[in-house]
Formats: C-alpha cells, sequence, structure tokens
C-alpha cells in the first residue's frame, strides 16, 4: 500500500506488533473514515508510528494496540495522534493458560470458533446497531471480519479513549449521579431500538446471548483455584449470600 501522495516516510509496509495489518492500512482507514483524524491533521506527511499493546492482563481474546502516529513537521511531543485496532486471538490467553490451572485441551475447535462468531457480532454491532442506539460507544472506523479457516485476521478499528474514558475496577465507587445517567442511557437505548426497524435487529444476535453459557466450564474450571488464592474473594461473596438470604 501506498500513500505517497502525502510524503509519508514512515515506512507503509510495516505490520503492526507482527500482525498482518500494516502500518499503511491503519493511516489509509484514518484518512479515509476518521472525521477528527482529518480535521485535525489532513494531510500532513507521517514520520513514525509506535504500537503498543495495553491489553495485557485485561483481556483474554483481543489484543488492544495503542498506536501513536507523528509526523514530520510535529512541534513537540505532544503533536501527535493516537488510535486503537483491537485485533482477536487467541495469544492472551495461551499466555494466561500457560501460567494457570487452566485445562490446555479447553481452547478446542468449538471454542475458537465461538469466539470467531463473538467478533463477527461485535462488528455487526458497531456498523448496523451502535447508531440506533445513540449511546456513548467508540467510534468505529473500520472493520474486518476473523475467518479462521482462511487463516485471516479480524480487526476493529476504532477510536482512543484513554484521554475521554476510564474503566472501573472491582473496588471503584460510583455515585448516585452516575447510577442515574446510567439509567437514562439505558431507557434511551431502549426507546431506540424498540422504535427502530426490527429488520435492523430481529434476529440477528440470537446465538450471542449465550456466549457466557458457552464458555462456562473454562470459568468453572479456575474457581476453586482463585479461592485459594483469594481467600478475601470467598469471605466477601459469603457476605453478600448471606446478607441476600437475610433479605
Amino acid at each position: 500500500m501506498k500513500n505517497n501522495e502525502y510524503g509519508d516516510i514512515v515506512n507503509l509496509e510495516e505490520s503492526i506488533s507482527g500482525h498482518s495489518f500494516t502500518i499503511g492500512w491503519l493511516l489509509d482507514s484514518l484518512r479515509k473514515n476518521d472525521k477528527i483524524y482529518q480535521s485535525l491533521h489532513g494531510k500532513r506527511p507521517v514520520k513514525t508510528v509506535s504500537a503498543k499493546d495495553v491489553s495485557s492482563g485485561k483481556g483474554f481474546f483481543s489484543a488492544i494496540h495503542r498506536c501513536i502516529i507523528t509526523f514530520i513537521d510535529s512541534v513537540d511531543d505532544s503533536d501527535n495522534y493516537s488510535t486503537i485496532p483491537k485485533i482477536p486471538g487467541f495469544t492472551s490467553f495461551q499466555e494466561a493458560q500457560s501460567q494457570s490451572d487452566i485445562p490446555k485441551e479447553l481452547l478446542d475447535k468449538s471454542i475458537k470458533e465461538k469466539c470467531e462468531n463473538m467478533h463477527k457480532f461485535e462488528c455487526c454491532f458497531y456498523n448496523e446497531i451502535s447508531e440506533i442506539l445513540d449511546a456513548p460507544v467508540p467510534k468505529v472506523y473500520k472493520t474486518v471480519e476473523w475467518i479462521l479457516e482462511a487463516k485471516q485476521e479480524g480487526c476493529i478499528h476504532m477510536e482512543d479513549l484513554t484521554l475521554r474514558g476510564k474503566s472501573i475496577s472491582f473496588f471503584d465507587n460510583i455515585n448516585l449521579s452516575q447510577i442515574k445517567y446510567f439509567i437514562q442511557i439505558l431507557a434511551r437505548m431502549h426507546k431506540n431500538i424498540l422504535s427502530a426497524d426490527p429488520k435492523s435487529w430481529k434476529g440477528k444476535f440470537i446465538n450471542g446471548q449465550n456466549c457466557y453459557i458457552d464458555f462456562f466450564e473454562m470459568y468453572e474450571s479456575g474457581y476453586d483455584t482463585f479461592l485459594k488464592k483469594n481467600k478475601n474473594y470467598g469471605r466477601f461473596f459469603l457476605k453478600i449470600l448471606i446478607l441476600c438470604l437475610l433479605k
């Protein structure tokens, strides 16, 4: 892929962290689909693109690469642009599996096909449903289907939410205002989907509703080990159970 019309000096054929997607592919997607990039940086020639996997320890079936783009005429280190290609795969799961008691045979052909379908549903959601919902979801610029049989990698190229969002951990608290805002978003989502043409969503996501059930055996295999290594969690859930019974 050549973008010489922009005067890029970065190697456009270089892969993103060893994947089949290249820097040229990423820049082409940004220049065609990302309106913010078009507005802020137009046809600025690109000097470098650095990619870092920021999903380590946070996900099992996708790698999230934060790509930082610098330009030939960047005035300082902050004069850059960042974007996210999310690439599904099994590397992270296999690394976690090698350090755990999860049975090796769990990642069989059936599980891999289910992961392939999950990526397909996610692409369908962003391409066809997200605009209808009018909810705070990341902007997606391009999706590529994951086809295991053809050895084709999948990808969801999306905006970087590093400066606009935050992941809440298990121990973080939320306040009443946040809860009310969340309920408002849910109500709007349900209203919008129920008033939309049923052809846009009906019957498309039925298989996806069982995704956690499909992985239950995998999760269950690690419960005992998890509770042995995290005794406080066991006491915590016991307290929750007692409170539920008392109510």
